[in-house]
């Protein structure tokens, strides 16, 4: 609504898909906003379709991360941004106690 931006949204779940319509409606976004059950490995979009292209907290869930990336890539125009968030946790190896203070700082900076 700030910016006048549009959004197409993927999931695998029918319910998400069905409550994200549900809030644009509400919010008066319907017409901006719109979401849809597709194969993020393999999404219903065009090359080049989009400036801006947002996984969340999905990534680490693919089968194969590397064409997840290659269709992220796919989709976004050239010199687009794509923005990757995902949940993770590196293992401490048996002699470590800790992060390393690289990724200590990186996890600070997001917190």
């Amino acid at each position: 609504r700030k910016y006048g931006a549009t959004a197409n949204g993927v999931t695998l779940s029918p319910y998400q898909a069905m409550r994200g319509n549900q809030l644009a409606q509400e919010q008066g976004l319907a017409d901006r906003a719109s979401f849809q059950v597709a194969d993020a490995l393999d999404m219903p979009f065009a090359s080049s379709s989009f400036d801006l292209v947002w996984s969340l907290e999905s990534g680490e869930h693919m089968p194969d991360k590397k064409r997840f990336v290659d269709e992220l890539f796919r989709v976004s125009m050239p010199n687009g941004r794509i923005i990757i968030v995902t949940w993770c946790h590196r293992d401490l190896s048996p002699n470590e106690t800790s992060l390393t203070k690289k990724e200590l700082h990186l996890l600070n900076k997001i917190n």
